[in-house]
């Protein structure tokens, strides 16, 4: 996210009573994704998706190597993990494969902000994930609503809300408001949350 807003959503956590770690793209590795999410209780995610042989992946984060395509032999040759863009990628069925039921029952909360992050949702809910917020749609992570509703929701959440009613309340304004430009509603990504839907993260 841009500086100002990784700004507004750690002040926000850390008036929640949170320590934050910010884990920066070439770090979030197939081997942290599937070993150490668990440690955290609120997990903000923002990647993107793509589509490569038919299939939607999820950019991970990892430069792909030699080494790293070895490792993971099996997996890319299935398809579940690709390197087709230099980076790694994971479909549903990896992350499907890669969390038994349970395995991330510490975490309270995971937004995950990306295109088409709902398609996530019921993996991690079966691997113990509390509650989602995801995007069920196709969003440009460029445009200013994916960062703008991602930090609103989050500061609504630091102040007690539960996950449905902050979803609700950052987005309802949006939906129900006069837009100059009638092609600005059509850009507002549709939020959606799954699990316990009346979590509070403080």
């Amino acid at each position: 996210m841009r500086k100002v807003d990784l700004a507004n959503l750690e002040n926000s956590l850390t008036s929640a009573g949170y320590t934050v770690t910010y884990v920066k793209d070439g770090d979030v590795t197939v081997n942290f994704l599937t070993t150490q999410l668990n440690n955290y209780r609120v997990i903000i995610w923002r990647t993107d998706a793509y589509e490569h042989a038919h299939t939607v992946y999820w950019y991970l984060g990892q430069q792909v190597s030699q080494a790293l395509r070895q490792a993971y032999a099996s997996d890319l040759s299935s398809g579940e993990l690709d390197s087709s863009d230099g980076v790694m990628g994971a479909d549903v069925k990896f992350f499907n494969d890669s969390f038994n039921a349970g395995m991330l029952s510490n975490v309270r909360l995971l937004i995950i902000v990306s295109s088409m992050s709902s398609m996530l949702a019921p993996c991690f809910i079966t691997a113990g994930v509390q509650s989602i917020i995801d995007f069920s749609n196709t969003i440009d992570m460029q445009f200013n609503w994916v960062d703008y509703l991602t930090t609103g929701i989050v500061r609504l959440l630091a102040e007690g809300y539960s996950v449905a009613d902050a979803v609700s309340d950052v987005i309802t304004p949006l939906l129900t408001m006069r837009l100059e430009d009638p092609l600005d509603a059509m850009e507002i990504p549709s939020v959606s949350y799954s699990g316990n839907y009346a979590l509070t993260i403080t």
